[in-house]
Order: C-alpha cells, then sequence, then structure tokens
C-alpha cells in the first residue's frame, strides 16, 4: 500500500503530458502554408485541381505571352519532402498541363499546345517512346511549364531534366529549366540551352544562365545574365538530339551542368558555378521547364518545339 499511491500520482500525471502531446500534434497536423499566384492579361490557361498522390497530380501550367496571366494555386506542405522523378511514359502527363492546340486563340500570346506524345527522332520520323512534347506557335514569346512539385528547401535541392530541340532548326530559340520562382512567376532562375541557328551537325549550342527580375513572357523583360551565351562543348550538336541540364543549390552557390544526356562524363564537373544569394525566401519555391520561342510560326499542332524527359527533383513537396 505505500507504493500504490505514489505510483497512481506517476500514471496520473503521465496521462495528462500525453494528452497535452497528443493534442499539440492534432493542432500541427491540422496547420498548412498557403500561396497563391495571380496576375492578368489574355493568355488562356486550363486550370484543374491537383491530386495529392505522386504521379498522378491533374494538370497545373503557367503560360506567359506577351501577355501574362497565372493560374490560382494553393501549396501544402507533406513532410517529409520526397524526390520526384518522371519519365513521360503516361499518355496523362502525370501532373503536368495538357493543351489541345486551337489556332484561334488570341495572338499575342497565340496558340500554345502541351502534351505527352511519341519522340520526334528527325523532321519526318517518329519513334515509340513517350515525352513531354510542348511549344507554342506564335514568334517572340518565352513560356515556361510549373511543375507538379515545389521545393522543399529554396537554398537545397538537385533538378535534373533532358531536352532537345524538335525542329529543323532552332534559331534563337532555346529550352531548358527555371528554379526558385516566386509565386506569380515573375521573379526566377533560369538555364537555357540554345541552337543558335546553326542546324548543322558540327556546332555546339550554347546556354546561358539568367536571372530574371520581372518576367512577363518576352526574351528582353528585366533580367540580369550570370553567364552570357556560351558553347556547351559536351552537349549534343544540332537538332533531335538530346542534352541534359543539372541544377545543384547548396547554400548560395549554384553549380550548372549541361552536356550529352547520354554521356555521363559529361557531368564530373560543373560548367558553371554561379553565387545566387537571391531568390532564396520561403516564397521563392517554384520550378519547371523553360521556353524560349522565337519566329516559331508553324500551325501544325503535332508538331513540338521541343521535348522534355527524364524530369527529377529532390527535395520536393507535392503541390495540392
Amino acid at each position: 500500500m505505500r507504493l500504490a499511491r505514489p505510483l497512481q500520482g506517476v500514471l496520473v500525471v503521465f496521462s495528462v503530458v500525453l494528452t497535452v502531446v497528443m493534442l499539440l500534434l492534432l493542432v500541427l497536423k491540422g496547420s498548412s502554408t498557403v500561396a497563391y499566384a495571380r496576375g492578368s492579361g489574355s493568355t488562356s490557361v486550363e486550370t484543374s485541381a491537383l491530386a495529392t498522390q505522386p504521379f498522378q497530380s491533374a494538370p497545373l501550367l503557367t503560360g506567359t505571352g506577351a501577355y501574362s496571366s497565372f493560374l490560382p494555386l494553393a501549396f501544402r506542405f507533406y513532410p517529409p519532402p520526397i524526390s520526384f522523378f518522371d519519365t513521360f511514359d503516361d499518355p496523362a502527363c502525370n501532373g503536368w498541363s495538357i493543351h489541345y492546340f486551337d489556332r484561334y486563340e488570341p495572338d499575342p500570346p497565340g496558340p500554345w499546345v502541351a502534351y505527352c506524345d511519341r519522340e520526334k527522332l528527325s523532321a519526318t520520323t517518329y519513334g515509340n517512346n513517350r515525352v513531354y512534347s510542348i511549344k507554342t506557335t506564335a514568334a517572340w514569346n518565352s513560356w515556361i511549364y510549373t511543375a507538379p512539385v515545389v521545393l522543399a528547401d529554396p537554398k537545397n535541392f538537385t533538378i535534373t531534366v533532358d531536352g532537345k530541340s524538335a525542329q529543323n532548326y532552332m534559331w534563337l530559340s532555346s529550352w531548358g529549366v527555371y528554379f526558385n520562382a516566386n509565386a506569380d512567376r515573375t521573379q526566377f532562375y533560369s538555364v537555357q540551352i540554345y541552337q543558335d541557328g546553326v542546324p548543322d551537325l558540327d556546332t555546339s549550342p550554347d546556354y546561358m544562365v539568367r536571372r530574371w527580375i520581372h518576367f512577363t513572357g518576352g526574351a528582353k523583360d528585366p533580367n540580369y545574365e550570370l553567364q552570357h551565351k556560351k558553347r556547351c562543348h559536351l552537349c549534343q550538336n544540332g537538332d533531335f538530339g538530346w542534352n541534359r541540364i543539372i541544377i545543384r543549390r547548396v547554400g548560395d552557390t549554384v553549380y550548372v551542368y549541361a552536356g550529352d544526356a547520354f554521356y555521363p562524363p559529361a557531368f564530373n564537373a560543373p560548367v558553371a558555378v554561379f553565387n545566387m544569394p537571391e531568390y532564396t525566401g520561403s516564397d521563392y519555391i517554384g520550378v519547371g521547364v523553360f521556353q524560349g520561342n522565337f519566329e516559331w510560326m508553324n500551325w501544325d499542332g503535332n508538331v513540338p518545339t521541343f521535348q522534355i524527359d527524364n524530369f527529377y527533383a529532390w527535395p520536393v513537396y507535392k503541390v495540392r
């Protein structure tokens, strides 16, 4: 009996503490972080809810042309972060936007297309593998295609994407990746690969690194060129060749890799290392792919301007 009362007191205290902890966990579970994007203009974009399961989210795209328009978004974070890898073998595009060709969409920004279909192997030949094929048909517009994930840590991450020009030539047009974007996609970094009007197989494409200060869809929007155009000597030459861009951010330092997607030694060392202290706050978590579209006026809705495959990002949260 002398031991029963103290033991009973300990159990009562433990029960109270356990109850308090459970209540705190319930409160924390119900909390969320919300961000949104909004803007104005005439760009026609497709909206849909976002699913919660990996590789099954519904379409979301932010497209910008000569005028810009942005989708309302709601981000909810679910720890722990995940790694996201997309091979685009699903006709539904695994959460990237699908937008069907409509030649009567207003210009600017003009008709645009986003879909998953066969890889374009040459000017006249298609393969069997599915990739994410994207383009705009009106000239002089740049577009960003938002990934179905956001960065878990804006100062520490890795992003990888394979891409290629799918035209006969890609005069001054570019494809690439953007990262550390704010909610309305007016500020972000981009790494782009340019063919520079050289359709032959003997000249390497260029690459460029930019910090966009106020992006609205034009190549001359306010931006700071961290890296002027420079030859990517380890990239595949000409069109229809897969090249890879890798971005690794560690604090304020960003390592940029670029080269032939099927030549692993190309990524043994970065092509450039930058100090990028801007756009590192909690609002700069957007990521996706970038297209610079110049004088591309092909009106066939089935012909892509460029294609991407094997998109990887870590650590990230699924957008919801």
